[in-house]
């Protein structure tokens, strides 16, 4: 089942925003919950999810892999990896999440890009949290490599991609 990118999903039509559902509650893109319990939906649903929909401003949504941890959520770009066009350091973007459960829009939440430099200790452990949660990681050749070695990856695979980022909320 693919799920639609948030530019076609029915609660993101501009004609549909302010509407209700049939049972008289605000469609998901309206329910605007206070911002404590936002991110305590958005911790329940990122913990278990395994990709986000990511939009920097003027570019297309993309469908991400990403983990979270600690109330940060990494993701990483460029090399083999996936591509997210006008994602740099500093960049606002607006981070969508699907609920775990039905895979209908949860949650739309204003998050800056923070890109992690090599050789600082955020940056080994979002490496660390990415290699293990990409099982079949690429190399910067684009293929999987079970005999290359990547220090603390008991699985000895090297990850294809050239920037981490946290994308912070705001």
């Amino acid at each position: 089942m693919t799920v639609p990118p948030p530019h076609q999903d029915p609660a993101h039509q501009p004609e549909n925003q302010g509407r209700t559902s049939d049972n008289g509650t605000a469609s998901p893109a309206e329910a605007r919950p206070d911002p404590q319990r936002a991110r305590a939906v958005l911790d329940a649903a990122l913990r278990k999810a395994v990709a986000v929909w990511v939009t920097v401003p003027d570019h297309r949504p993309r469908l991400v892999w990403a983990v979270w941890r600690d109330g940060r959520l990494w993701l990483a770009t460029g090399g083999g990896e996936q591509h997210v066009p006008g994602l740099a350091d500093g960049v606002a973007a607006t981070l969508t999440v699907r609920s775990p459960s039905t895979r209908s829009h949860l949650l739309d939440a204003p998050v800056v890009a923070h890109l992690l430099p090599p050789g600082t200790p955020e940056h080994a452990e979002a490496r660390a949290a990415l290699v293990e949660a990409r099982l079949n990681a690429p190399t910067p050749r684009g293929t999987t490599a079970p005999g290359m070695s990547v220090p603390g990856d008991p699985a000895g695979r090297e990850p294809g991609w050239a920037e981490v980022y946290r994308l912070e909320l705001t």
